[in-house]
């Protein structure tokens, strides 16, 4: 029984998939075309069993995640703490430490060690939004969303051209 019935649109969060409050290890924030962990593709599967597709609007993030006292800069590392980051923030991390990409779950990631302590920051970039928008806009949603603007780095909006 579909509940869009009684609904004009519906948003669906595509963010927090690591859940680093929860979880004790380093993630991709919105992963997608990951066989190892629940992602974008198992969240679609699910919702389209009570909502149209059409009816729903995908919101990708403009964050994600700083991790410190990672047991080392491999994904899936173990870690201490960690702290949100805007998507401006890590592009410039990115860009001091050097990017790095997960294929396992098309995201970029940053990993560098400072004073003997690793770092993992794991967010999304135009090319690992490109990659979601596509698949999503694909499976026929209604459009995408995202969270939150004024994170973003002015060229996250070429992803959308």
């Amino acid at each position: 029984p579909f509940i869009d019935q009684y609904v004009d649109q519906v948003l669906v969060g595509a963010y927090d998939y690591a859940m680093p409050w929860v979880a004790t290890t380093t993630g991709p924030n919105c992963p997608i075309l990951d066989t190892t962990r629940f992602d974008i593709v198992d969240t679609i599967d699910k919702i389209s069993k009570f909502y149209m597709l059409s009816k729903c609007v995908m919101c990708l993030p403009f964050y994600g995640y700083h991790y410190t006292g990672a047991a080392s800069g491999d994904p899936g590392a173990t870690f201490s703490s960690y702290t949100s980051m805007t998507s401006i923030t890590a592009t410039i991390s990115a860009g001091t430490h050097g990017r790095l990409w997960d294929s396992a779950s098309n995201s970029p990631y940053v990993a560098y060690q400072d004073t003997g302590v690793w770092h993992q920051i794991w967010y999304d970039d135009k090319e690992s939004l490109k990659i979601k928008r596509n698949y999503i806009l694909s499976r026929g949603f209604a459009g995408i969303g995202y969270w939150y603007l004024g994170a973003e780095d002015s060229s996250l909006w070429d992803a959308f051209i």
